[in-house]
């Protein structure tokens, strides 16, 4: 009867690690992964913001060469009031 009782017992406390390893290892996965998929997420953000910054560059270069020949000395007078 002690012996089952030791099975037993060593059965439960088996499977309580299995079960705690098994919980931490799908920690790591999810966290690595929500690790990777933040960084892809960025990266992606990044390459936006760059380009946007780009082309509001381009808009402002061609707002500027479009107006110089209005201008004197590249100075722009505020409209009258």
């Amino acid at each position: 009867m002690t012996r089952t009782w030791a099975i037993g017992l060593f059965t439960i406390l088996l499977t309580f690690l299995l079960f705690g390893y098994n919980i931490q290892l799908q920690k790591k996965i999810i966290l690595q992964e929500a690790l990777t998929s933040t960084s892809n997420l960025v990266n992606s953000i990044a390459l936006d913001l760059e380009k946007d910054f780009s082309d509001l560059e381009n808009t402002f270069f061609r707002l500027k060469n479009h107006l110089a020949p209005f201008t004197d000395n590249e100075r722009i007078d505020p409209p009258a009031t």
